[in-house]
C-alpha cells in the first residue's frame, strides 16, 4: 500500500492460524513462493508468489486459494488505519452545520474509528463553518450525529480594562448582552457606573465611547455568583473545582490583578487560592491550629484562626493570624515570615520595629498605593499603620465606646473595629464593628462617621449613609470610583455609601439564607457576610462566613437604544479654536458629568469665560462674556476677612491670575491656605500647583502630592490628573502606575482632555496588541474631538502606524498639523519628517525644514538634528555650515545622540573662525530660549 510493497511470510504457519504470521513493510516485489501482493490503491491482496516472478490475480475464482490472506486481513488494517477512506468497507455520515446552509462528511471505518478529510476524528470536536460559526459535534449513546452552535464570547473594554461587558454572538450573527440584543450604535449603561456608546468596526472589533451624561433605563444593580464552596462546613476539594470544596467560615478575602482569589478559611486554619481555571488549592496552613513555620514554605506553616488577608502591589499576601496575635506574609516565593506583633497579646511597641510590637486578635489588614500597610487591630480597639518599618496608630486611643468625631484620629474611640480599607488617595475607612458605624480618617488624620448612628438595626436606604443604621458591620471596601462598600455583618446583606454620600443595599434581603444565584443582588440572600474585596474591574467579592461560600457581584447592564441615547453637541468657542462637548437628552444637557442649564459659563483657554446659549434652529453658541473681575475683587474683600472660605479662594484665584490685581503669587498663596485650611478643594488644587511650580514657595513635589490628594477626595478633575502625574513618575511620591491610571480614569470620565491624552498614550505604549491600540485610539478621539493637541498628535501617530486604525499616511498628516498649528513641537516635527519624505503629503524640503524650523525653536532635539542636516547639506534652506553647526550642537546637547556625528562633519569643512563665530551664534541662541537663532 501507498507505493509500497508489503511481504507476509506465512510459511511454517501453525494451527492457530494467522497469528503467527510475521508481515513487514519492503520495496521487494518479488520473494520466495508464499509471498503475498498488495494493490497499492486501496491495499487489498492481489496475489501471492508461487514462484519468485509469479503474481496470479486474487479474484473470486481462485480467491479459496488465498483464504489465509483474508484471515490476516484485518490483522494489518492498523497499518492501514491512516488511509480509511481506502476501506471497501467504509461507510460515510453526513452532517448539517446549524444555519451556515453547509454540512460536513464524516468516514466510519470497518473497526469504528471516525475521520474528517483524513484526520482522525471524534465525538466533541470543534469544527468551523465557512461564515465563521463554530459548531461542537457530538454522537449520541443511540449513535446519532448533531452539530451544535457555540456562542462566541467577546470582552468589550468600557474603562480601559476596568469595567467591561461579554458580548455573545448568535448563530445568525447577531450580538447579545444576556437576553439583550446589541447593535452597532447601541448604549450599554449602568446606574452608577456610566453609560458607553457601542461600535463595531469593520474589523470585527468593538469600540466603546463614554457618555458623561445619565441615560434612561440604566441597570440598577448587581448580579451575584457563587465561586468557591458548596455550602457545607468542613476541608475537601483541593486541587478540585472550587465551587464543589468545603470551607469552614471563611472571613477574608482577596484578589490579585491576575485573578487569583485568596481565602482566608479561617476555621480550617488556612488560606486558600482558586485559579483563574477555578481549581481551589492550599497556599498556607496545615490544617492545624498554632503558630509555627515562618521563614519556610507557607504550605507547612501553621495559622490559628486566619481572618483578613490583603494582597500589595507586588503581589505580598498579608494575613491577620488573629489568635496568633501576629500579622504574617508571605512573599511571590511561597514564603511565610511575620510581619507585625510578637504573638504575645496586648498592646505596645508604637514607634518602633513592628514585628516587635504587640497586637490583640488583628481581624483585617490593608495596603494603600503607596505600599504603607494597615491593621484592624481589634483587641486594642485601634488601627495600626506600618510605614518605612515603623509601627504607629493612627485612630483608636484603646479605650471602648465611641467619640472623637471632628478630631484627632489617634484621639478617638473605637469598638473592636473588624475591618480596615482605604481609597486610591489613601482616606483610611473602618468597619467600627461594635458601634455600628463606618469611620473614615481623613489625610489631615480627623475623624469622622460617615455611615451608621450608633444603633443597632437595618434603615436608611436612600438617604444620607449618616443616618442609616447597621448592625456589626465587619468588612469594607472602597472601588475606584469612591463607592464605599459595608459587609453588614447583622443585617445578612451588604450596603454601599454611594459617591453623593447616601446608603443603598447592594446585596442581600436582609433576611439569612444562600439563594439568589444568577439573579439580581439585591434578591440574593447572604448570611453573615464579613470580608469584601473589590478587584480591578469593579467587581465586589464577598466572605460569604455562614454560608461557607465566596460570593461575587458583577454589574448589571442595560442595552439602550441609539435613538434613545444622549447626543454629543459640540460647541465652539468664538475663534480660539477651543471647543466644548455637552451631551444632549431630550431638553436637557450635561457637561463635564454635571447638569448643565442654557445660560451657564464655560471656561476656555486663556482665562476666557463663555456664556453657552439657544440659537433660533435649535443649536448652541458660545459668546465671550469677560468676567468683571473688579467687581469681584470687591464683593470677596469683607467675606473672605471674615473666613469664607468661597471668597477666600476666589481672592486666591484673582491674585494668582492677575485679575483685578497685580498678580501676587504671595497673597495668592495666603488666601489660598486660608480657603483650603477649611477643605476648599479648589484651593487645594491651586497649592499643589504652587508647591509644585514654586509659585512663592520652593520647590516640594512631596507638599505638592499631599494638596493634589486632598483635593482630588474633594473630586476636583485637574487634582487628580495633576496627582496622576506624580504618582506616575514618582516625583514626591513613591512611583505607583496603577494608581495613577486609576486616577486618570476619574479625571477622563470628567471629560479633561489633558487625562484623557494620558490615558491614549498610556495604552500606546502598551504591548501593541489590537485591543490596546483600539482604547488609545478611544481617548485619543475623546481629547482631539475637544482640540486638545495630544489627541491629535496621537491620533496622527496611530494613523502612521496604522495601529488601531487603517494606516494612512495622508490622515496622520491632517492630525499632526491640527496640533502642529497649535504649537506642539511633537506633531511640528512629525510634519516637517512627513514633508521630507513626501508621505500623505507631497515631497518639499522647503516646507519640511519651515516645520523642523518651528519645532527646533521650542527645544525638539531630533528637528534641531534635522534642521542642522538641511543647512549641512542646503535642502530646503541656503547652505550655512555655521547655522548647521549651532543646530546639530544644539540637537547633541538636548541628547540626540545622532547629531554628534554629523557636527563632527561639519566642524571637518569649517575654518577657525567659523567655529567661533558658530559658538557665539549657539550661546546667544541658547541664552535667549531659541529666539536668537541662526
Amino acid at each position: 500500500a501507498f507505493g509500497e510493497t508489503t511481504e507476509v511470510n506465512w510459511r511454517d504457519l501453525s494451527p492457530l492460524g494467522y497469528g503467527s504470521v510475521r508481515w513487514r513493510r519492503g520495496a521487494i516485489e518479488g520473494g520466495s513462493s508464499g509471498s503475498a501482493i498488495f494493490r497499492e490503491s486501496d491495499g487489498r491482496l492481489i496475489g501471492v508468489l508461487r514462484g519468485s516472478n509469479s503474481a496470479p490475480p486474487c479474484d473470486s475464482e481462485n480467491r479459496s486459494s488465498f483464504n489465509r490472506f483474508d484471515r490476516i486481513y484485518d490483522d494489518i488494517m492498523d497499518y492501514l488505519e491512516s488511509e480509511i477512506s481506502l476501506d471497501p468497507r467504509a461507510s460515510q455520515i453526513s452532517i448539517s452545520l446549524g444555519d451556515s446552509g453547509e454540512s460536513i462528511t464524516l468516514i466510519q471505518s470497518a473497526s469504528g474509528g471516525y475521520s474528517f478529510n483524513g484526520s482522525p476524528f471524534q465525538s466533541g470536536d470543534i469544527l468551523t463553518a465557512g461564515n465563521g460559526n463554530k459548531y461542537r459535534i457530538t454522537r449520541d449513546d443511540a449513535g446519532n450525529w448533531s452539530a451544535a452552535f457555540i456562542a462566541e464570547a467577546t470582552k468589550v473594554a468600557l474603562i480601559s480594562g476596568v469595567d467591561e461587558i461579554t458580548l455573545v454572538r448568535a448563530e445568525d450573527r447577531s450580538y447579545w448582552l444576556d437576553d439583550q440584543q446589541v447593535l452597532s450604535g447601541s448604549v450599554v449603561a449602568h446606574h452608577d457606573r456610566g453609560a458607553y456608546r457601542l461600535s463595531l468596526r469593520p474589523d470585527g472589533n468593538w469600540w466603546s465611547e463614554p457618555i458623561l451624561a445619565s441615560v434612561q433605563g440604566g441597570g440598577q444593580g448587581f448580579a451575584v455568583h457563587t465561586v468557591a464552596g458548596s455550602g457545607s462546613y468542613g476541608f475537601r476539594g483541593d486541587q478540585g473545582q472550587a465551587r464543589t470544596a468545603r470551607l469552614a467560615n471563611p472571613f477574608g478575602i482577596a484578589v490579585s490583578d491576575a485573578g487569583e482569589i485568596f481565602v482566608a478559611d479561617t476555621e480550617n486554619h488556612r488560606i486558600r487560592r482558586i485559579s483563574s481555571s477555578g481549581v481551589i488549592s492550599t497556599v498556607a496552613g496545615r490544617g492545624t491550629a498554632g503558630f509555627a513555620g515562618d521563614r519556610r514554605a507557607a504550605t507547612r506553616a501553621r495559622l490559628w484562626s486566619p481572618r483578613g488577608i490583603a494582597l500589595d502591589g507586588m503581589g505580598r499576601l498579608y494575613v491577620a493570624d488573629s489568635k496568633n496575635h501576629r500579622i504574617r506574609v508571605i512573599d511571590s516565593n511561597g514564603i511565610i515570615t511575620t510581619f507585625a506583633g510578637t504573638g504575645r497579646p496586648g498592646f505596645g511597641g508604637d514607634d518602633g520595629p513592628p514585628a516587635e510590637a504587640q497586637l490583640l486578635s488583628p481581624s483585617a489588614v490593608a495596603v494603600d498605593t503607596l505600599g504603607d500597610v494597615y491593621i484592624a487591630d481589634t483587641g486594642n480597639h485601634r488601627i495600626r499603620k506600618v510605614s518605612d518599618g515603623i509601627i504607629t496608630s493612627v485612630a483608636g486611643n484603646s479605650r471602648v465606646g465611641f467619640g472623637g468625631d471632628g478630631g484627632p484620629a489617634d484621639l478617638a474611640t473605637l469598638n473592636r473595629p473588624e475591618g480596615v480599607a482605604l481609597d486610591v488617595y489613601g482616606t483610611v475607612y473602618i468597619a467600627d464593628t461594635r458601634n455600628h458605624m463606618v469611620r473614615r480618617v481623613d489625610l489631615d488624620g480627623t475623624i469622622s462617621t460617615v455611615m451608621g448612628t450608633g444603633k443597632q438595626g437595618y434603615s436608611g436606604d436612600g438617604a444620607l449613609a449618616t443616618s442609616a443604621t447597621l448592625s456589626f458591620p465587619r468588612g469594607v471596601a472602597v472601588d475606584w470610583r469612591g463607592g464605599v462598600y459595608v459587609a453588614d455583618s447583622g443585617n445578612h446583606v451588604v450596603r454601599r455609601i454611594t459617591t453623593s454620600g447616601h446608603a443603598e443595599t447592594v446585596a442581600g434581603t436582609g433576611r439569612p439564607g444562600s439563594i439568589g444565584d444568577g439573579g439580581p443582588s439585591d434578591q440574593a440572600r447572604l448570611n453573615a457576610p464579613a470580608g469584601l474585596w473589590v478587584d480591578l474591574r469593579s467587581e465586589v467579592y464577598i466572605a460569604d462566613l455562614r454560608n461557607r461560600r465566596i460570593r461575587r457581584l458583577q454589574a448589571d447592564w442595560d442595552v439602550v437604544p441609539a435613538q434613545l441615547a444622549p447626543t454629543s453637541v459640540k460647541v465652539s468657542l468664538g475663534d480660539s479654536g477651543d471647543v466644548v462637548r455637552l451631551w444632549k437628552s431630550g431638553t436637557e444637557f450635561t457637561y463635564s458629568g454635571s447638569r448643565f442649564e442654557l445660560g451657564d459659563f464655560v471656561w476656555g483657554s486663556g482665562h476666557r469665560r463663555y456664556q453657552l446659549t439657544s440659537t433660533s434652529n435649535g443649536g448652541l453658541k458660545a459668546t465671550l462674556s469677560p468676567p468683571d473681575y473688579a467687581e469681584w475683587l470687591e464683593s470677596a474683600k469683607g467675606p473672605a476677612e471674615q473666613g469664607d472660605a468661597d471668597a477666600q479662594a476666589l481672592l486666591g484665584a484673582l491674585f494668582y491670575f492677575g485679575d483685578a490685581v497685580a498678580q501676587d503669587y504671595g497673597e495668592a498663596l495666603r488666601w489660598f491656605r486660608l480657603a483650603a485650611a477649611q477643605g476648599d478643594a479648589y484651593s487645594q488644587s491651586f497649592l499643589g500647583n504652587m508647591y509644585r511650580r514654586g509659585l512663592a514657595v520652593d520647590v516640594d513635589p512631596a507638599q505638592a502630592a499631599d494638596w493634589y490628594r486632598k483635593a482630588a477626595v474633594g473630586g476636583r478633575r485637574w487634582a487628580q490628573y495633576s496627582l496622576a502625574r506624580l504618582l506616575e513618575s514618582g516625583e514626591g511620591v513613591s512611583r505607583n502606575p496603577l494608581a495613577a491610571r486609576r486616577l486618570y480614569l476619574l479625571a477622563a470620565n470628567k471629560d479633561l482632555d489633558f487625562a484623557q491624552v494620558s490615558l491614549g498614550f498610556w495604552h500606546f505604549a502598551e504591548d501593541g496588541s489590537a485591543e490596546e491600540d483600539l482604547e488609545a485610539a478611544k481617548w485619543f478621539r475623546l481629547a482631539a474631538g475637544q482640540r486638545a493637541a495630544g489627541g491629535e498628535l496621537g491620533l496622527g501617530l496611530l494613523y502612521y502606524q496604522g495601529r488601531g486604525v487603517p494606516q494612512s499616511y495622508s490622515a496622520a498628516a491632517t492630525w499632526f498639523r491640527r496640533a502642529a498649528n497649535q504649537g506642539m513641537a511633537s506633531a511640528q516635527s512629525w510634519l516637517g519628517y512627513l514633508y521630507e519624505l513626501g508621505r500623505g503629503v507631497p515631497s518639499d524640503v522647503a516646507e519640511s525644514a519651515r516645520w523642523y524650523r518651528s519645532a527646533a525653536v521650542q527645544g525638539n532635539a531630533f528637528s534641531q538634528w534635522q534642521l542642522g542636516q538641511a543647512y549641512s547639506s542646503g535642502s530646503g534652506v541656503t547652505r550655512n555650515l555655521v547655522s548647521a553647526y549651532v543646530w546639530l550642537s544644539l540637537a547633541s546637547q538636548n541628547g540626540e545622540e545622532d547629531a554628534s556625528d554629523d557636527l563632527a562633519a561639519v566642524q571637518q569643512q569649517m575654518s577657525p573662525s567659523q567655529i567661533r563665530e558658530a559658538d557665539d551664534f549657539k550661546a546667544r541662541c541658547s541664552s535667549t530660549g531659541y529666539a536668537d537663532c541662526p
